[in-house]
């Protein structure tokens, strides 16, 4: 569930880093270098474990472990984008400042945290 949030976010957050005016060669960029990094490391992912189950090592162990480093860095990464403040958007103090007076005071919520 948090993949899909992070993909919007990093998302809204290219679009708002490059030039307004011309930003389609900088996102055409970004995901023709990363479609081709994904595509390599599947292929050289499978090589290995091709390689580790030819010598006698347990493939499911294997995956298991990279399959939650993977997850763990990938969730991990969200903390990375906490301290970039996106002009107009509700940073997380005030997400939470916002969440918590609706929950606990029964207030109406504010409309703009600044």
């Amino acid at each position: 569930m948090i993949g899909q949030h992070l993909n919007v976010g990093l998302d809204n957050l290219k679009l708002k880093l490059a030039p307004a005016d011309n930003n389609v060669p900088y996102l055409t960029a970004y995901y023709t270098v990363s479609d081709f990094v994904f595509g390599t490391s599947v292929l050289l992912a499978g090589w290995i474990f091709d390689r580790l189950e030819d010598r006698g090592f347990r493939i499911l162990t294997i995956y298991a472990g990279t399959f939650l480093l993977g997850w763990l860095g990938r969730t991990l990464v969200a903390a990375l984008l906490v301290p970039i403040e996106e002009p107009g958007a509700w940073r997380v103090r005030d997400l939470a400042a916002n969440g918590a007076r609706r929950i606990m005071g029964g207030l109406p919520a504010a409309s703009d945290p600044r």
